[in-house]
This record gives C-alpha cells, sequence and structure tokens, in this order.
C-alpha cells in the first residue's frame, strides 16, 4: 500500500515543479512570452484553494476513489497543458492541474496515519515528504534533458501523464480503515490551530527565502538549494521517528529553534560563507518540520476527519507560502528577508511549545 501512495505523490508533486524551467521553450511552442510566474502562479492558487474540498471528499469516499479521480484528472489536465495552443489555456491547464492534484496530499497523509495508528503516524507520513522532496528537487532536474531530447509537449506527457495514469491505476482499489460515509466536521481544537499556525509561519518564510534564494546566496550558489534538500530528506526520517518516539512538540520546537538561529545567524553575518551556511541549515531545517507537523495534525483530528484536517493543514502552508511570495516582493534586501525568517520561525517554535504534544501515544 505504502509503495502505491509513495507514486501517487511523486505524480502531483512531479507536475507542480516540472513545468517552470521549460518556460523559454513552452513560450516558443505557443508563439509568445512565458514568464516561469505564468506556470507556477495558478498551479499553487488552485492547489491550495482546493485543498480542503478534496480532504472532505476523501473523509466521506473510499480514500483509493479519490486517490484515482484525483490522478485521473491530474492526467487529463496534463493533457490539455501538452497541447495547448496558447498562453491562456497553459494557464487554464496549470489551474487544472493545481486542483486536481490537491486531492493527494491530504488522502495519502490520512491514509497513511489511520494505518500506522498514532504512535507511528510520524514515521508513516516520512516516507511520503521523502517522495515530496524527490519529487520537488528531482523534477526540475530532469525537466530540461528530457525537452531537449524530445521537445517541451512530449517532455510534459512523460512527466504530467503517464505518472498520473499509473499512480491512478495503482490507488484505485485502496480501502481506508475509516468508516467511509461518516461525516464529522473538524473542529478547530488548541492542537489543530497550532498545527495549522505552524504550517502558515514556516512557509512564509521558507517561500520568502526561496524565492529570493538567488539574492540570498548569490547566484554563484543556485546549487547549493538542492544539496540543502537533499541533505533535508535524512532529517524528514530522523525528524518522524523522533515525532513518534518523544511526542511532536520536543522536535517541532528543536527544529523551529535551529532553523530561526541559523536565520538570525546569516542576517547577522557579514562572511558570505556565513550566509549560505546559514541560509542551507534552515532550508533543510524545513524537510524536518514536515513529518512533525503532519503528525501533530493527524493525532488532533477526529478518526473520521483526518483527511479533512490535512486539507487545512496544505491549505495553511500554501496560504504561508503566497503570503511569502509577496514578502519577498516587498522585501528590501537579503538581511530584511533572513532577520524576518528569523522572527517567523521563533513565532512558529513559541506556537509549537504551547500548542504541540508534548508526548507519545502509549500503546
Amino acid at each position: 500500500m505504502r509503495v502505491r501512495v509513495y507514486l501517487a505523490t511523486l505524480a502531483a508533486y512531479t507536475t507542480a515543479d516540472f513545468a517552470a524551467p521549460l518556460a523559454s521553450r513552452i513560450g516558443s511552442g505557443v508563439g509568445a512570452h512565458v514568464d516561469p510566474a505564468t506556470l507556477v502562479v495558478p498551479f499553487c492558487a488552485a492547489f491550495a484553494l482546493a485543498f480542503p474540498a478534496w480532504g472532505a471528499a476523501a473523509d466521506r469516499c473510499r480514500a483509493g476513489a479519490a486517490l484515482a479521480a484525483s490522478l485521473l484528472g491530474l492526467a487529463a489536465a496534463g493533457v490539455l497543458f501538452a497541447v495547448a495552443p496558447s498562453v491562456a489555456v497553459l494557464v487554464v491547464a496549470r489551474a487544472a492541474q493545481g486542483a486536481a492534484a490537491a486531492g493527494v496530499p491530504p488522502t495519502v497523509q490520512a491514509l497513511l496515519a489511520r494505518r500506522a495508528g498514532d504512535g507511528a503516524a510520524g514515521r508513516a507520513v516520512s516516507g511520503m515528504m521523502v517522495a515530496v522532496a524527490l519529487a520537488t528537487l528531482g523534477g526540475p532536474l530532469v525537466a530540461t534533458p528530457l525537452a531537449d531530447a524530445l521537445g517541451w509537449r512530449a517532455a510534459s506527457l512523460l512527466l504530467g501523464v503517464l505518472p498520473a495514469l499509473a499512480a491512478g491505476a495503482a490507488c484505485a482499489p485502496l480501502h481506508s480503515p475509516a468508516t467511509a460515509g461518516a461525516r464529522v466536521r473538524v473542529r478547530p481544537t488548541a492542537a489543530l490551530v497550532a498545527g495549522w499556525a505552524c504550517a502558515t509561519l514556516v512557509l512564509s518564510a521558507y517561500w520568502t527565502l526561496i524565492t529570493r534564494w538567488s539574492q540570498v546566496a548569490g547566484h554563484g550558489a543556485a546549487a547549493l538549494l538542492p544539496l540543502a534538500g537533499a541533505f533535508g530528506i535524512l532529517l524528514v526520517i530522523v525528524a518522524g521517528r523522533a515525532a513518534d518516539r518523544r511526542g511532536p512538540r520536543r522536535p517541532m520546537v528543536l527544529t523551529m529553534a535551529a532553523g530561526a538561529l541559523a536565520y538570525a545567524v546569516a542576517a547577522a553575518a557579514t562572511s558570505r560563507f556565513v550566509v549560505l551556511a546559514g541560509a542551507s541549515v534552515a532550508v533543510a531545517a524545513y524537510w524536518g518540520y514536515l513529518p512533525v507537523v503532519a503528525a501533530q495534525v493527524q493525532r488532533a483530528a477526529p478518526e473520521a476527519a483526518r483527511a479533512s484536517a490535512a486539507g487545512i493543514l496544505y491549505s495553511s502552508m500554501w496560504l504561508g507560502a503566497a503570503v511569502g511570495g509577496l514578502a519577498a516582493a516587498a522585501a528590501h534586501g537579503p538581511r530584511t528577508i533572513l532577520a524576518g525568517a528569523a522572527v517567523t520561525w521563533g513565532l512558529a517554535a513559541l506556537v509549537a511549545w504551547r500548542g504541540f504534544a508534548s508526548s507519545p501515544v502509549t500503546p
């Protein structure tokens, strides 16, 4: 079961990230200038808005059916993107891809946590976060050589359609341990709000940094971003285990405090090496945060509303990403970006200390 839902996660997040590096080729193909933001913003906006609806649907339906519907919709939108004759159709197709892909993360997270149980939720969802990291880091890397060899339309079909079709077929038979048809409304308890608030704070700072990475790190340090992310994959495993063994509070507070300190040191540094080191530590720490906040939300949610709670979590994340993008546009220089991120992650540490579960689940 886990392999199938990891495949679904890879398909969804590869679709999210492969298009932006192909913007110039796509522009040549449709006879117009295509800014990378034109391929990113419609996807992200639809992605963020659609999470709660998909989460609620996954709680009311069989998990495999919800995943299959999401992935088949993603494949159909991918075909539209690959054959798009104009920028307007590209925008519609990217929005449709985002809306369809939003069904995967909350459904997969709830399915993994339900099957593993609260005492192993962190370890269960950490595999999903590794798949997210691989897709996020690997999609852009393979998109360019594929487009060089086959053209951007064929590359889009290979990256945006075939994985979604394969994952949809694999996931359709899956069943959820939760009772299908249960209608349990997610009530915003203190524990859930703490998880959702942390997501917004963390992502706002992270996306401000990512959006202005070349300004913060320098144009010659672009390769550090995927390297820091690759190191972060190791932290995903460690943090997921720590959330199960210690409870989510301690690993979240430590991760947020480490990231805040790294941001602060980078903001105050005069050495470019120290700035690069601090920013890279913060990027790696972001990946360590993901399984811990997921475990917190899954533990705090009612059994029959776990996908709904995860849907709100992901909307909170992408709301934070949107805020971070706006902050990056308004920021005046790298030190402002880094100092603001240090404050934001410090607030996230405080929220986690006050609201996250402090003990593991007892058998």
